[in-house]
């Protein structure tokens, strides 16, 4: 879990990895605002430093979903090596460096 402060209010994003969605929940009423789907085994998610994107790691395709934090949609998915696990974005939030099993990185 991660939070993101795009929009008038904190929110934390939880992956649902059998659910294949991202759970966005308002942290002033702990309610479930809405889920981003169209995620295949989303993984782990990081943030843009500004928190206007999203970057889900989905296990059961070897992708990286990015999310706009503002509409809760997906707006691009990138090909990464096989069974990304671990997702990090630079503080300038130039790069997102992806790591996958057997010991490979995708950035």
């Amino acid at each position: 879990m991660l939070l993101n402060t795009a929009g008038s209010a904190p929110f934390a994003d939880i992956t649902n990895y059998y659910g294949h969605n991202v759970s966005v929940i308002d942290t002033a009423t702990n309610n479930i605002t809405t889920n981003v789907t169209g995620l295949n085994y989303p993984f782990e998610i990081a943030f843009s430093p500004d928190g206007t994107k999203g970057y889900v790691v989905n296990l059961g395709n070897n992708t990286v979903s990015v999310i706009n934090t503002t509409t809760n949609k997906v707006t691009a998915t990138v090909d990464v090596g096989i069974n990304p696990e671990g997702v990090a974005v630079t503080p300038d939030g130039k790069k997102v460096y992806v790591t996958n099993a057997y010991n490979t990185m995708s950035l």
